[in-house]
């Protein structure tokens, strides 16, 4: 599918991260971590200021997260970019 976001829209795509090897800690069954407040985030569509691929780091909550038809798209409005990592 492709996707072009319009009106400052940016469509980006999460860093992927590892997953933590098991817990020697007995821990509940509905224990969840607590999410960060910001994001690691890769350009996925190329914009006017920044390359596919480009790595930003974004507030968490600003990041919408769509369904279309049975793909989750992410997307975030270009002011809402703290930083590009280098």
């Amino acid at each position: 599918m492709r996707i072009i976001p319009i009106n400052k829209w940016i469509h980006v795509e999460p860093e992927k991260v590892e997953e933590e090897s098991e817990s020697l800690v007995l821990l509940p069954e509905d224990y969840k971590k607590a999410d960060s407040h910001y994001g690691v985030f890769h350009i996925a569509t190329s914009s006017g200021t920044h390359s596919v691929g480009d790595t930003i780091i974004v507030p968490s909550h600003v990041v919408q997260s769509i369904e279309v038809r049975g793909e989750t798209i992410h997307l975030v409005q270009s002011n809402h970019i703290m930083a590009i990592v280098g």
